[in-house]
């Protein structure tokens, strides 16, 4: 086992036998261990090919009260997942203590279905809309420079 600390995360490496159990979960891209919901991918993969599997996403904001990571993970509300092949989620607090749902699918077709129906959550609306990730990249500034000069340079001051 190996923890690589990653800013505010750290990404913990096991080698794990897969049994026949952990066979159901190779559609699912989450599976849940010692009470904790746990993304999961081949260690082989390269950077790129884990994230494809981020490419299809779709995000509530706001969700009910009862859905979170905790509820999402429970084995009696397996069917939501599957009945919109979700194949992962994450819960995420925003700094102005809303938080959203993101839920990833295996393709365009999946992702469409899910926010083009009608989703009931315990008897709730849940309004999904297609999510996409922040980019890491620090973005130019378009502000132009400040004029520093404190009006037109004459020939009789450049010596």
């Amino acid at each position: 086992m190996t923890v690589k600390r990653q800013k505010k995360y750290k990404t913990l490496r096991v080698k794990l036998e897969i049994s026949q159990f952990f066979k159901n979960y190779e559609k699912h891209w989450i599976a849940l261990l010692m009470g904790f919901s746990v993304r999961w991918f081949s260690a082989s993969w390269s950077l790129q090919e884990r994230k494809k599997r981020e490419r299809y996403q779709a995000a509530v904001l706001n969700p009910p009260e009862s859905m979170t990571s905790a509820t999402l993970v429970h084995k009696d509300n397996e069917a939501y997942l599957i009945s919109y092949n979700i194949n992962m989620f994450k819960e995420v607090k925003l700094p102005d203590g809303k938080r959203k749902i993101i839920e990833y699918l295996s393709n365009w077709d999946d992702l469409y279905q899910l926010i083009n129906t009608l989703n009931v959550w315990n008897g709730k609306t849940v309004d999904w809309t297609r999510h996409t990730s922040p980019s890491h990249n620090p973005k130019k500034s378009t502000k132009s420079p400040k004029d520093k000069s404190n009006g037109p340079v004459l020939a009789s001051d450049m010596k």
